[in-house]
């Protein structure tokens, strides 16, 4: 491929330097790359359900993802397949979501700090599915609380162009 090319020469890509966090950065950098996600998957068991924070980028920024991470004082930082070149920011764990980022503590950071974009849509619902799972005193679910988690997920990440 590169043959018939023989007189491009390629821009190296400059390495930014990682920030300090700041949460109006942050909120923008969310609103642009990051994503609010329901997962349900039925087994054999029965239903799990999952709700799951996350930002992709470059595997350059893997850095600055655990800056993100250090920030939040949770989360985790994953390198994707050889092949992929990306690194993901994921915060699964029911109770940093509820109590951090989202819903049930007196100071959760996407409530403090709204999102700007459509994103915001997205929180409210996420929020909805996190006050569905709090108010589960067991994590048995019966087809009505799947029903409810898979119709708010239906109207989640749906954006018009």
């Amino acid at each position: 491929m590169i043959l018939n090319f023989k007189n491009i020469v390629p821009v190296v890509r400059p390495i930014v330097p990682v920030i300090d966090i700041i949460k109006d950065w942050l909120i923008g950098f969310v609103d642009g790359e990051g994503c609010f996600y329901i997962n349900i998957v039925k087994s054999e068991k029965g239903y799990k359900v999952w709700l799951l924070f996350q930002i992709t980028q470059h595997i350059r920024d893997t850095e600055l993802f655990e800056r993100i991470a250090f920030y939040f004082n949770c989360g985790s930082v994953k390198i994707r397949g050889k092949d992929l070149y990306a690194v993901d920011f994921e915060l699964t764990k029911f109770e940093n979501i509820n109590n951090i980022i989202a819903c049930a503590a007196a100071h959760p950071f996407f409530n403090l700090n709204s999102l700007q974009s459509s994103k915001s849509e997205d929180f409210k619902l996420f929020c909805e599915a996190a006050h569905i799972i709090n108010s589960k005193q067991t994590r048995s679910w019966d087809i009505e609380d799947i029903n409810k988690l898979s119709a708010i997920k239906e109207k989640m990440n749906k954006y018009v162009y």
